[in-house]
């Protein structure tokens, strides 16, 4: 049922990522991951807020253990997009999460 209405948000505004990223995120719930990338790339070419499309492939793939092509991602975005205050934010919070994750992993293993 949701889908349907993700669906229907993209026919109406394909303009809007959060659009995008709030369908992508019906495939993640289910570990249908391939799907989740299909539909942010499909939203990288219509939406008019990349750099939060961006972001969301970014998140995916670090939640599918890929720090370096989450690091990939956003720097491809950078260098499409230029170093906007978003793609600059995503940067920064890439690298405050991976920090963080480092500082855990290193004391607890």
């Amino acid at each position: 049922m949701a889908q349907l209405f993700y669906e229907q948000a993209l026919t109406d505004q394909p303009e809007e990522a959060t659009n995008y990223i709030a369908a992508s995120q019906l495939h993640v719930a289910q570990a249908q991951f391939d799907e989740a990338f299909a539909i942010l790339t499909f939203g990288l070419a219509k939406a008019d807020d990349s750099a939060a499309i961006y972001r969301a492939i970014s998140d995916l793939y670090i939640l599918m253990g890929d720090p370096d092509q989450a690091l990939e991602t956003l720097r491809d975005g950078t260098a499409e997009l230029g170093e906007t205050t978003d793609m600059l934010v995503n940067m920064g919070d890439f690298f405050t999460s991976r920090a963080n994750f480092l500082q855990v992993e290193e004391r607890y293993t």
